[in-house]
C-alpha cells in the first residue's frame, strides 16, 4: 500500500460516490498512471456496491478497485497517511467524522468544492478542493509525480488539523451531550 493507493473513507452508499472514484482511477491509468482505490466501510447498499464494480470492470480497472469493508483506526492511520490522497466526493456535506479522522490522521484531503470542508482546507496549501473529477484525477497526477508537494500538503493540513479539529472522544462527547440535552435524558 501507499504511494499508488488512493484512500476513501465512507459507507458504501450511494450519496457517497465512490463510483467518482472509479473514474478518477480510470482518468489516472489513460494518462499512464497507474493506482489502486482503497474503499473502506461497511456495505450499506449492496446493489451500489455491485454498481461499483461493475463500473470499475466497464471501465477496465477492476483489478484497481480493492473494498477493504470496515477498518481499524490503526489501519485508517495507515491508509490517511500513505495514500497518496484521500478522496471525499459526496453528494452532500463531506464534513462528518470520516474527514475529521482522515484529516487529522495525516491524509491528503482531495474533495468536492462544495463549501462544507472551506473553514478546514485552503485549496493547494493543506488539502484540495474540486469541482469535477477530471480535476481530481489531475490533482492525484500531479501529487503522484511531486513527493515534495505531498510532504508540503501533508504537512500543512496536520498543522491544520492540530489547530482546529477535537479529539474523537470531544466530539462524541459533545454529540452525547447535545442528544442528552435535547432528550433531558443524562447518560
Amino acid at each position: 500500500s501507499g504511494i499508488n493507493d488512493l484512500f476513501y473513507l465512507a459507507r458504501i452508499d450511494e450519496w457517497k460516490r465512490q463510483d467518482r472514484a472509479v473514474e478518477v482511477v480510470y482518468l489516472l491509468k489513460k494518462r499512464g498512471i497507474e493506482v489502486r482505490l482503497l474503499l473502506a466501510g461497511q456495505v450499506s447498499d449492496k446493489a451500489y456496491f455491485e454498481k461499483i464494480y461493475n463500473k470499475s470492470k466497464d471501465l477496465g480497472v477492476e483489478d484497481k478497485i480493492i473494498s477493504l469493508g470496515s477498518i481499524n483506526r490503526r489501519d485508517l492511520i495507515k491508509y490517511s497517511r500513505e495514500s497518496i490522497g484521500a478522496l471525499f466526493f459526496y453528494d452532500m456535506c463531506n464534513r462528518g467524522n470520516a474527514f475529521y479522522e482522515v484529516f487529522s490522521s495525516g491524509g491528503i484531503i482531495i474533495a468536492n468544492n462544495d463549501g462544507s470542508l472551506n473553514d478546514y482546507i485552503k485549496n493547494e496549501i493543506n488539502g484540495f478542493l474540486i469541482n469535477s473529477v477530471e480535476e481530481a484525477a489531475s490533482v492525484v497526477s500531479k501529487l503522484y509525480q511531486d513527493i515534495s508537494l505531498r510532504r508540503t500538503v501533508r504537512m500543512n493540513a496536520e498543522e491544520t488539523s492540530r489547530r482546529f479539529i477535537k479529539s474523537w472522544s470531544d466530539r462524541v462527547n459533545e454529540e452525547v451531550s447535545l442528544i442528552e440535552n435535547a432528550t433531558g435524558k443524562p447518560r
